[in-house]
């Protein structure tokens, strides 16, 4: 996981490789390292599915009645012991019962992959990932940046980096994705940094 000092380079080395992004850099500051509780890679994704095209509120209420019901054990086995109409009573659809259904079965069934995913390089990560019914590439760049902390990663298909990018460079309409994934290769190897000066950049 990068540290203070990684981030402070980072903010060097971005603020040299691009001027606009530097004065974003300014007034943001240094980023600083997750202090987040650890928590398991399948209790990450579980919460990453539940998020997925809901508010922050109305996720984080599901999730609590999600840990309600089952305990707060975040355990693949233990999960898929709860009937599909228990977590429809705790709010999450039947679709995203599904994808967390699947994603215990993958944990189940090949627990020496997924259990050390930190081991493997990022686009092996995303190819097993994504597997996994109802994660797609987006997901796992978002998995890639946190828990796993991986430094170097721009996920193009993401609406607030596209706004961001409009907005800072002047874009006249949004980039396609093979032209952002070419602009995003000035904040090497630092990309995951940029990412998030570029959320941040919204809020300016």
């Amino acid at each position: 996981m990068p540290d203070l000092n990684y981030f402070q380079t980072a903010a060097t080395e971005l603020s040299q490789a691009d001027q606009r992004l530097g004065k974003v850099i300014e007034q943001v500051g240094i980023l600083t390292p997750n202090t987040k509780a650890v928590e398991s890679y399948f209790q990450a994704l579980v919460k990453k599915i539940t998020y997925q095209q809901l508010s922050t509120k109305a996720a984080g209420t599901i999730l609590r009645r999600v840990e309600e019901l089952i305990g707060g054990r975040y355990e693949p086995r233990h999960m898929l012991q709860f009937e599909a109409e228990a977590y429809r009573a705790a709010g999450l659809s039947r679709q995203k019962f599904g994808y967390i259904s699947d994603l215990c079965r993958h944990f189940v069934e090949e627990p020496e992959f997924y259990t050390q995913l930190d081991q493997y390089e990022d686009a092996e990560v995303v190819k097993k990932l994504t597997q996994v019914k109802g994660i797609g590439v987006w997901t796992a760049q978002m998995f890639l940046m946190s828990p796993l902390g991986r430094k170097d990663v721009f996920a193009p298909d993401d609406v607030g980096l596209q706004n961001a990018v409009v907005r800072l460079y002047g874009f006249e309409k949004k980039p396609g994705k093979k032209e952002l994934v070419k602009f995003a290769e000035q904040w090497a190897p630092h990309r995951t940094a940029a990412s998030r000066y570029l959320w941040a950049s919204l809020e300016l």
